[in-house]
């Protein structure tokens, strides 16, 4: 068991409430018989006054301390909540060739206790940002604000794959539960079962009977096809989402009935739509690889927000609200249906509606960099500067943190370059610009916010240098407050022209 702090003294925790009183009822008894006197009241008025005042003080206490309790009980209620961080599994094979399964095994694990009731699961991307690192336990917790911490690794044995894990308890460094398993590698999942019910036990939850018979029902070649994939689409850019794209589609391939593999597919495809200048082709991949998932998986919100980003690829914006308002009904910690909702609301000029559904977006994911910087320009052009300043300061810091672990991502350089913008900070916002354009000073979306930033710095020969071939969205280019400054440049004119007319 973790070790606890005393509790404060209940005496001390009344004391406000017990001087506060005392104080109210010293000066009505030295005003009422004044008030009294001056309004002509009765004489026993006075006196009945200063009883109630006395006699107040037993029942304010109890009403006081007895809503302590109230407030203690559900602090504590909170606290017995078992909570853990999935760290991802370290791959100790000679030629390190077993990554994506180690990754896909703590993966598969936090999605089970994601949806298993009573517990509370850190974010894969949080997680996965001590990919590779000596960790220390009790940094990790504290980081994550969990209790627990599970690790593992996976290494070949023979002909066998062995797998090793450990839950320990930070607080402590007890360790809670461990195991090793050994298992021909098309038996990797019944690991993952095995596993997972122990964690089970070991936490006092019970997990859906659903979750292990999916888990079961994983194929090899196809899961492995999918991790694949899902490695090269964390890796952001054009000929990254393509690669993702071939292997998700040998996924499903591989096993028709693989929903995972049709959302990855879907959203692959969307976002090639949406920041690669996808063909009408990949637009209708999207739409299908969607409707599949919907198919087979109507339940899940992740099914209907991957449908609402195939309509956002193909500008359908109302039919996008329809599914991402589904996908929420359906999972309310759905991060991406809030964050891409609130691109299509964007998309069409709804900016009070899409700073609604950012804002919620930064709330449900305490990772989300994007949705704070996207949302700064947006409280800007609504008039409210103190929302502007403190988003952008947000996105910085969230920026800086992901950075942190995921030096090569592009993005986050490039929308924390902005915010940097925003706030005055040329000399180091032009050092982050300088950095995104180095990682591929050819890929569509860097060029475009690029574009967006020279323009903010004042630099009009420069923003349109970017902004020519980047992105093909014309309605987004013109909602976009970050443009305003060009915008009466003749050359504007001409951008708008050169892009695809709104549906």
């Amino acid at each position: 068991m973790s070790s606890k702090r005393p509790a404060p003294r209940s005496d001390l925790k009344l004391l406000p409430a017990v001087l506060a009183y005392v104080i109210a009822a010293w000066l009505a008894i030295r005003l009422v018989p004044m008030a009294a006197e001056v309004l002509g009241w009765p004489s026993w008025t006075a006196g009945l006054l200063i009883g109630f005042a006395l006699v107040g003080l037993p029942l304010v206490l109890v009403l006081v301390s007895l809503r302590r309790r109230s407030r203690g009980a559900a602090a504590t209620a909170d606290e017995l909540i078992p909570s853990v961080a999935i760290l991802p599994f370290r791959d100790q094979s000679p030629d390190k060739d077993l990554g994506y399964l180690a990754e896909g095994l703590a993966e598969e694990l936090q999605i089970v206790f994601s949806r298993t009731d009573g517990i509370r699961v850190a974010s894969r991307e949080a997680c996965f940002a001590y990919k590779d690192k000596k960790v220390e336990i009790a940094d990790v917790a504290s980081r994550l604000s969990v209790a627990n911490v599970l690790t593992g690794r996976l290494r070949p044995k023979g002909d066998q794959l062995k797998v090793s894990a450990k839950m320990v308890e930070a607080g402590t460094g007890w360790r809670l539960w461990s195991n090793d398993y050994r298992h021909e590698a098309n038996d990797i999942f019944e690991v993952l079962v095995e596993m997972a019910t122990e964690l089970a036990t070991a936490l006092g939850l019970v997990i859906d009977p659903a979750e292990l018979r999916r888990l079961s029902s994983l194929q090899p070649e196809a899961y492995a096809l999918y991790l694949r994939g899902r490695r090269y689409y964390l890796l952001g850019g054009l000929d990254n989402t393509a690669h993702a794209v071939a292997l998700f589609a040998r996924a499903t391939e591989s096993d028709p009935a693989f929903v995972r593999a049709w959302i990855a597919l879907a959203r692959a495809y969307a976002i090639q739509a949406i920041y690669f200048e996808g063909s009408e082709a990949e637009r209708s991949d999207a739409y299908e690889a969607s409707a599949r998932a919907v198919e087979l998986a109507p339940e899940r919100g992740e099914s209907h927000s991957v449908r609402g980003l195939a309509h956002l690829a193909s500008e359908e914006y109302e039919a996008a609200g329809t599914e991402f308002e589904h996908a929420i009904a359906l999972d309310p910690s759905l991060w991406e249906a809030y964050y891409n909702y609130a691109r299509a609301a964007y998309h069409q000029g709804r900016m009070q509606k899409a700073l609604e559904l950012f804002e919620t977006a930064i709330r449900v994911n305490p990772e989300d960099y994007q949705s704070p910087t996207l949302a700064a320009p947006v409280y800007k052009h609504l008039g409210d500067n103190t929302g502007f300043e403190t988003a952008a300061r947000e996105g910085v810091r969230r920026a800086e943190r992901h950075l942190e672990d995921y030096p090569e991502n592009q993005r986050a350089w490039y929308l924390g370059a902005v915010a940097l913008l925003y706030l005055g900070k040329l000399d180091r916002a032009m050092e982050w610009a300088e950095k995104s354009l180095a990682i591929d000073p050819s890929d569509p979306t860097i060029r475009y916010n690029m574009g967006c930033f020279y323009a903010l710095a004042g630099n009009a020969d420069r923003a349109f240098e970017c902004l020519k071939g980047s992105i093909s969205s014309r309605s987004w280019v013109e909602h976009d407050p970050d443009l305003e400054p060009i915008r009466d440049d003749p050359r504007y004119q001409q951008l708008l022209e050169s892009l695809d007319t709104p549906a």
